[in-house]
């Protein structure tokens, strides 16, 4: 947050920006339109935070100690890298989903230096959408978004593997798959996947072991073709 800073709002066009700038520092601007400007010959025309408080303020209202300051420059569209997804946007969900989803875009080579992802759908903003459009990060309402960007969700981390757990084993490639309980696993033996003992010293073992398949529910299958859940009873 910067206190005692305001903005000059040149045009509308502007005005949104500086409230979307605002907004991602974690100011309340949902009151403001930004639609005061200099373009218009309006009075109240600086917008910023001044003594804790969000508004839009006349020049001669300004304390001596605000700064007035200009909108950070965007940096212009450049080659990325070549894993960059352009024209791809992902809705933030909520503030510690936006941190994740600037540091996703900054692993993927994008200067999001200005973004702090504190525009979310939990708290009823509308610049929710973070991402590349044309070439250039920022953050976006669902209208302000062309046809042909894609909204995409994060990858899923990987959840951290942790032992006993059921896993997928066999002892030749040939061999079915079987379901069973993995213990532990001894790097650099033979059979490292050590499901049981018959006692102290001997230990029941498998040479190949893959976690188990994800299952699928009915109710995933039938929103994945946008078909309601139906259950059939057998009446016999």
């Amino acid at each position: 947050m910067i206190d005692n800073t305001v903005i000059k709002n040149l045009n509308k066009e502007h005005g949104k920006a500086i409230l979307r700038f605002f907004e991602d520092k974690g100011i309340d601007t949902k009151r403001w339109d930004g639609i005061d400007t200099e373009e218009e010959g309006d009075t109240y025309i600086y917008y910023g935070v001044i003594n804790g408080s969000f508004n839009n303020f006349t020049k001669e209202e300004l304390p001596d100690y605000v700064k007035i300051i200009t909108l950070p420059t965007i940096p212009e569209a450049k080659t990325f890298p070549i894993e960059m997804i352009d024209n791809t946007v992902v809705k933030n969900l909520n503030k510690e989903h936006g941190k994740v989803i600037i540091k996703f875009f900054e692993d993927k080579g994008i200067d999001a230096e200005w973004w702090r992802g504190m525009n979310s759908e939990e708290d009823g903003d509308k610049y929710i959408y973070y991402g590349v459009v044309d070439g250039e990060f920022n953050n976006f309402t669902k209208e302000e978004l062309p046809d042909y960007v894609k909204i995409i969700t994060l990858p899923e981390e990987e959840e951290e593997k942790t032992f006993p757990r059921y896993m997928m084993v066999r002892d030749d490639e040939n061999d079915k798959w079987q379901k069973k309980k993995v213990y532990f696993v001894v790097n650099g033996s033979y059979y490292p996947y050590v499901v049981s003992s018959v006692h102290e010293f001997c230990y029941i073992s498998f040479k190949y072991a893959k976690e188990l398949p994800k299952t699928v529910t009915m109710k995933e299958v039938c929103e994945c073709f946008g078909r309601d859940v139906i259950v059939e009873i057998d009446e016999d």
